[in-house]
């Protein structure tokens, strides 16, 4: 004797009265369809999971993005000091012993390549590249004062010179002669041939300012990349 049963369902959703919610998954949305296949009625049952972000964000992007910060002011820390080296190099062994214990929390995919793994690397690529900047910097404030400075190294000076003084404000009382007071001791300093210092300290500042500008917006891709997924 063969006996068939067959499947009717009324509803599309699943009953979840008995649903414990997760720490790390949040349910989205459970539905429900009969089909036949060969034959035989099949019920399928869809979930739709939505992992929760508040681990990642204050156990990885948040000590990620505050190391970045700390490279960047890497730069305002005086090459005379003798302390920027050992702090990029800090910085650098914190990213890579901080990527290797996210790499285990992380879960393993050679498919799809996660955002957040890519945002790491290229934080801990860009804390190389503040270790190598400092050393050249502090070669290049080694140099013997004699020895003719380049013009892309002029360029970058005049660059940084004048970007510092459009930041500058000027009051309105009597701005005719500040202005021609400020241009007289600016073509004075312009006049006056500047040190292997002073070029670093020039470099400092362009490399302060382009270096906030590139975390902020390595930052701020990533985390719109992750927020459309």
């Amino acid at each position: 004797m063969l006996v068939y049963f067959a499947i009717f369902s009324n509803y599309s959703y699943v009953d979840l009265d008995n649903y414990e919610e997760n720490s790390v998954w949040k349910m989205e949305s459970a539905t429900t369809e009969v089909k036949v296949l060969s034959g035989t009625p099949s019920v399928y049952i869809e979930y739709t999971l939505k992992r929760k972000p508040s681990y990642y964000i204050f156990n990885i992007i948040l000590p990620v993005v505050v190391l970045g910060l700390l490279d960047v002011f890497a730069f305002v820390l005086p090459v005379s000091s003798g302390e920027r080296a050992g702090f990029s190099i800090t910085v650098f062994l914190t990213f890579a012993i901080f990527l290797t214990i996210i790499g285990s929390a992380l879960p393993v995919n050679s498919e799809n390549v996660c955002v957040l793994s890519v945002y790491l690397m290229v934080m801990t690529i860009f804390s190389v590249l503040v270790v190598m900047v400092s050393l050249f910097q502090i070669r290049l404030a080694s140099r013997e004062e004699g020895k003719e400075i380049g013009r892309g190294y002029m360029f970058l000076y005049h660059l940084s010179k004048k970007l510092q003084c459009r930041q500058s404000k000027v009051g309105t009382k009597d701005s005719s002669s500040v202005k021609s007071f400020h241009e007289k001791e600016i073509s004075d300093d312009e006049a006056e041939a500047p040190s292997w210092n002073d070029i670093v300290n020039a470099l400092d500042y362009i490399l302060f300012w382009t270096s906030a500008i590139f975390v902020f917006l390595v930052t701020l891709v990533i985390l719109a990349v992750a927020g459309a997924h």
